[in-house]
Protein backbone atom coordinates (compact mmCIF):
# COMPACT_ATOMS: atom_id res chain seq x y z
CA UNK A 1 0.00 0.00 0.00
CA UNK A 2 0.74 3.62 -0.18
CA UNK A 3 2.16 3.76 3.29
CA UNK A 4 4.51 0.96 3.23
CA UNK A 5 6.03 2.23 -0.31
CA UNK A 6 5.89 5.81 0.50
CA UNK A 7 6.88 5.47 4.14
CA UNK A 8 7.74 2.56 5.66
CA UNK A 9 9.99 0.51 2.58
CA UNK A 10 12.77 3.51 2.52
CA UNK A 11 16.72 3.24 3.04
CA UNK A 12 16.76 5.67 6.15
CA UNK A 13 13.92 3.60 7.76
CA UNK A 14 15.80 0.84 6.55
CA UNK A 15 18.85 1.91 8.63
CA UNK A 16 17.04 2.80 11.92
CA UNK A 17 16.18 -0.70 11.97
CA UNK A 18 18.96 -2.35 11.46
CA UNK A 19 21.16 -0.21 14.05
CA UNK A 20 18.48 -1.18 16.45
CA UNK A 21 18.06 -4.37 15.35
CA UNK A 22 18.89 -6.28 18.89
CA UNK A 23 17.15 -4.49 21.26
CA UNK A 24 13.87 -4.48 18.93
CA UNK A 25 14.68 -8.20 19.26
CA UNK A 26 14.52 -8.01 23.10
CA UNK A 27 11.82 -5.93 23.12
CA UNK A 28 9.86 -8.34 20.74
CA UNK A 29 10.69 -11.48 22.73
CA UNK A 30 9.81 -10.41 25.70
CA UNK A 31 6.64 -9.01 25.24
CA UNK A 32 5.21 -11.64 22.97
CA UNK A 33 6.22 -14.49 24.58
CA UNK A 34 4.34 -13.11 27.81
CA UNK A 35 1.24 -12.81 26.95
CA UNK A 36 -1.90 -15.31 25.59
CA UNK A 37 -0.14 -16.82 22.62
CA UNK A 38 2.60 -17.77 24.72
CA UNK A 39 4.40 -17.50 21.57
CA UNK A 40 8.08 -15.30 21.18
CA UNK A 41 7.43 -15.50 17.30
CA UNK A 42 3.96 -13.86 17.41
CA UNK A 43 2.71 -10.68 19.41
CA UNK A 44 -1.01 -10.27 20.18
CA UNK A 45 -2.76 -6.73 20.55
CA UNK A 46 -2.85 -7.33 24.42
CA UNK A 47 0.58 -7.87 24.07
CA UNK A 48 0.99 -5.09 22.15
CA UNK A 49 -0.96 -2.48 24.02
CA UNK A 50 0.74 -3.82 27.15
CA UNK A 51 4.04 -2.80 25.74
CA UNK A 52 2.39 0.95 24.85
CA UNK A 53 1.16 1.40 28.13
CA UNK A 54 4.37 0.24 30.20
CA UNK A 55 5.97 2.60 28.15
CA UNK A 56 3.36 5.75 28.79
CA UNK A 57 2.82 6.41 25.42
CA UNK A 58 -1.28 7.40 25.61
CA UNK A 59 -2.33 10.47 26.12
CA UNK A 60 -5.14 12.82 24.57
CA UNK A 61 -4.42 12.20 20.99
CA UNK A 62 -2.73 8.67 20.99
CA UNK A 63 -4.71 6.62 22.59
CA UNK A 64 -5.21 2.60 22.76
CA UNK A 65 -7.64 3.16 19.76
CA UNK A 66 -4.53 3.99 17.48
CA UNK A 67 -2.39 1.76 18.70
CA UNK A 68 -4.84 -1.21 18.38
CA UNK A 69 -5.33 0.67 14.61
CA UNK A 70 -1.63 0.53 14.03
CA UNK A 71 -1.27 -2.76 15.22
CA UNK A 72 -4.17 -4.45 12.95
CA UNK A 73 -2.78 -2.07 10.03
CA UNK A 74 0.47 -4.14 9.97
CA UNK A 75 -0.51 -7.54 10.00
CA UNK A 76 0.60 -9.61 6.71
CA UNK A 77 -2.22 -11.68 5.03
CA UNK A 78 -1.96 -15.30 5.01
CA UNK A 79 -2.63 -17.09 2.07
CA UNK A 80 -4.32 -19.91 4.22
CA UNK A 81 -6.97 -18.45 6.81
CA UNK A 82 -7.19 -21.53 8.78
CA UNK A 83 -3.17 -22.38 9.20
CA UNK A 84 -2.85 -18.85 9.24
CA UNK A 85 -5.09 -18.34 11.45
CA UNK A 86 -2.51 -17.10 14.19
CA UNK A 87 -1.06 -14.60 11.90
CA UNK A 88 -4.34 -13.21 11.15
CA UNK A 89 -4.66 -12.31 14.71
CA UNK A 90 -0.83 -11.60 15.54
CA UNK A 91 1.85 -9.62 14.51
CA UNK A 92 5.35 -11.18 13.38
CA UNK A 93 8.76 -9.72 14.30
CA UNK A 94 8.56 -7.78 10.53
CA UNK A 95 4.98 -7.02 11.39
CA UNK A 96 5.96 -5.80 14.64
CA UNK A 97 8.64 -2.63 12.65
CA UNK A 98 5.65 -1.84 10.45
CA UNK A 99 3.32 -1.05 14.01
CA UNK A 100 6.53 0.81 15.51
CA UNK A 101 6.92 2.84 12.15
CA UNK A 102 2.68 3.43 12.22
CA UNK A 103 2.65 4.65 15.48
CA UNK A 104 6.12 6.71 14.97
CA UNK A 105 3.72 8.54 12.71
CA UNK A 106 0.96 8.92 14.74
CA UNK A 107 2.29 10.30 18.05
CA UNK A 108 3.75 13.67 18.77
CA UNK A 109 7.11 12.77 19.49
CA UNK A 110 10.10 15.46 20.11
CA UNK A 111 11.67 16.68 16.70
CA UNK A 112 14.87 17.89 16.58
CA UNK A 113 13.94 21.79 16.84
CA UNK A 114 12.22 20.90 20.00
CA UNK A 115 14.74 19.31 21.27
CA UNK A 116 17.29 22.14 20.21
CA UNK A 117 15.13 24.32 22.01
CA UNK A 118 14.64 22.69 25.13
CA UNK A 119 18.70 22.05 25.40
CA UNK A 120 17.93 18.05 25.29
CA UNK A 121 20.32 15.38 23.73
CA UNK A 122 17.61 12.72 23.00
CA UNK A 123 14.10 12.54 22.14
CA UNK A 124 13.95 9.68 25.32
CA UNK A 125 15.57 11.98 27.35
CA UNK A 126 13.22 14.65 27.20
CA UNK A 127 10.25 12.54 26.79
CA UNK A 128 11.11 10.93 29.79
CA UNK A 129 10.97 14.33 31.14
CA UNK A 130 7.37 15.55 30.23
CA UNK A 131 5.97 12.31 31.39
CA UNK A 132 7.41 13.03 34.38
CA UNK A 133 5.92 16.70 34.76
CA UNK A 134 2.98 17.68 35.86
CA UNK A 135 0.45 17.24 33.57
CA UNK A 136 0.00 20.77 32.39
CA UNK A 137 3.29 20.52 31.05
CA UNK A 138 3.03 17.77 28.72
CA UNK A 139 -0.24 19.33 27.79
CA UNK A 140 1.37 22.45 26.88
CA UNK A 141 4.04 20.35 24.71
CA UNK A 142 1.10 18.64 22.84
CA UNK A 143 -0.44 22.22 21.86
CA UNK A 144 3.08 23.44 20.49
CA UNK A 145 3.54 20.56 18.81
CA UNK A 146 0.74 20.37 17.16
CA UNK A 147 0.88 24.34 16.15
CA UNK A 148 4.33 23.52 14.98
CA UNK A 149 2.83 21.10 12.63
CA UNK A 150 0.20 23.10 11.58
CA UNK A 151 2.77 25.98 10.63
CA UNK A 152 4.35 23.53 8.58
CA UNK A 153 2.37 21.27 6.98
CA UNK A 154 3.69 18.48 8.35
CA UNK A 155 1.74 15.79 10.44
CA UNK A 156 4.62 14.47 12.78
CA UNK A 157 7.07 17.55 12.24
CA UNK A 158 10.03 15.51 10.86
CA UNK A 159 10.83 13.33 8.53
CA UNK A 160 9.51 8.97 8.93
CA UNK A 161 13.22 8.20 9.64
CA UNK A 162 13.81 10.52 12.21
CA UNK A 163 10.25 10.13 13.95
CA UNK A 164 11.15 6.35 14.31
CA UNK A 165 14.51 7.42 15.82
CA UNK A 166 12.52 9.28 18.55
CA UNK A 167 10.64 6.79 19.03
CA UNK A 168 12.63 4.39 19.57
CA UNK A 169 14.79 6.46 22.08
CA UNK A 170 12.01 6.43 23.72
CA UNK A 171 11.73 2.73 23.86
CA UNK A 172 15.14 2.30 24.81
CA UNK A 173 15.49 4.91 27.07
CA UNK A 174 12.14 3.95 29.11
CA UNK A 175 13.48 0.39 29.22
CA UNK A 176 16.75 0.75 30.45
CA UNK A 177 15.80 3.45 32.85
CA UNK A 178 17.84 6.80 32.11
CA UNK A 179 17.92 8.28 29.53
CA UNK A 180 20.50 7.58 27.35
CA UNK A 181 19.81 6.13 23.41
CA UNK A 182 23.23 6.29 23.03
CA UNK A 183 24.48 3.21 25.27
CA UNK A 184 26.96 1.27 23.83
CA UNK A 185 25.00 -2.38 24.10
CA UNK A 186 21.61 -3.38 23.13
CA UNK A 187 18.70 -4.28 25.42
CA UNK A 188 18.64 -7.44 26.51
CA UNK A 189 15.53 -9.98 27.10
CA UNK A 190 16.80 -9.94 30.84
CA UNK A 191 16.15 -5.91 30.80
CA UNK A 192 13.11 -6.10 28.95
CA UNK A 193 11.67 -8.62 31.64
CA UNK A 194 12.66 -6.74 34.78
CA UNK A 195 10.84 -3.60 32.90
CA UNK A 196 8.10 -5.77 32.36
CA UNK A 197 7.46 -6.71 35.69
CA UNK A 198 8.19 -3.21 37.42
CA UNK A 199 5.59 -1.37 35.04
CA UNK A 200 3.59 -4.30 35.93
CA UNK A 201 3.72 -3.67 39.32
CA UNK A 202 3.36 0.01 39.14
CA UNK A 203 0.11 -0.81 37.36
CA UNK A 204 -1.45 -2.81 39.70
CA UNK A 205 -0.42 -0.07 42.61
CA UNK A 206 -2.29 2.56 40.66
CA UNK A 207 1.09 4.42 39.77
CA UNK A 208 1.13 4.13 36.41
CA UNK A 209 -2.40 5.78 34.04
CA UNK A 210 -2.14 3.64 31.29
CA UNK A 211 -3.49 6.80 29.09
Amino acid sequence: NTFREETLYTLEVEAVFRNNLRSLHAVFEGYAGAGPTGQPDLMSLPEWLSLCTHLDLFDREFTPREAALAFQWSRMKAVDEVKGRSRLLNVSFIDFFEALMRMAMSKRLPTPDILRKAGRRTAGEYYLELRRAPSDVYNSYLETHAQACVASGDKVGMRAHMALEALLSVVISSIRGFASHGAATDLTVSEVESFMRTQGEKMREGKLAGG
